[in-house]
């Protein structure tokens, strides 16, 4: 049983060296990965691309009416924000760190949606 063991291992090692080295390199004509990258040319952002790109580095916050329930509809999603803020209006945003919900200068509501 052990001695399988030690087959099948070594056979794993053995098509793992030939998947990395040989195989790989004959896919791209010699070359290995790291030269393909190197070699890789960005691609320019489109406007709209770079609009969206400023938006979010300058987090853009839009105003949102906080509904009798609590809630705030932001890019296609419900947050639930507090309800005794009903009627109010709340400024929301994305960051670098998350969804956020501003009321009167301070964060409100701060939901990490990057993990």
């Amino acid at each position: 049983m052990q001695t399988l063991w030690k087959l099948r291992l070594g056979m794993d090692r053995r098509y793992i060296k030939f998947r990395n080295e040989s195989k790989g390199q004959w896919a791209r004509y010699g070359q290995t990965a790291s030269s393909a990258l190197k070699d890789a040319e960005a691609k320019p952002l489109t406007k709209e691309e770079l609009e969206r790109v400023i938006r979010e580095l300058y987090f853009e916050k839009v105003q949102r009416v906080v509904k009798q329930d609590g809630k705030v509809k932001f890019e296609g999603k419900w947050y639930h924000v507090n309800g005794n803020l009903s009627g109010k209006t709340v400024e929301v945003g994305v960051t670098l760190r998350g969804v956020e919900v501003w009321y009167n200068g301070a964060i409100i509501l701060y939901v990490d949606c990057f993990r």
